[in-house]
C-alpha cells in the first residue's frame, strides 16, 4: 500500500502529497499546506508528484489551475496561480 503523510498507509493509489511549501511562493499564496493531498488539477486526476508538476508546467503565464485537495479528511478546492 502506498505511504502518505508521515509514512502512514494510504488507500489512494493516485495523488500528490505536499511535503513542503515555500513561504511566499505560489503554493503558499494559494493556501496549500504541508500534508495536503492534491487529487486533481482542473478536474483531471493527479497520479503523482511528476504528473502534478507536468500539469502545472502547461499552465500559461498569468493562468491558473483549480486543485482538488484533501486536507485532514475534508475536500477543498484551491485556485493556484503559478508564478512564471
Amino acid at each position: 500500500m502506498p505511504r502518505g503523510p508521515r509514512g502512514c498507509a494510504w488507500p489512494l493509489r493516485k495523488a500528490c502529497f505536499i511535503d513542503r511549501v515555500h513561504k511566499g511562493l505560489s503554493a503558499d499564496v494559494a493556501g496549500l499546506k504541508v500534508n495536503d493531498v492534491v487529487l486533481e488539477v482542473d478536474g483531471a486526476p493527479v497520479a503523482d508528484r511528476k504528473s502534478f508538476s507536468d500539469v502545472l508546467d502547461r499552465v500559461p503565464a498569468g493562468g491558473s489551475a483549480r486543485l482538488g485537495v484533501l486536507r485532514a479528511g475534508e475536500r477543498l478546492e484551491i485556485l493556484l496561480m503559478p508564478a512564471f
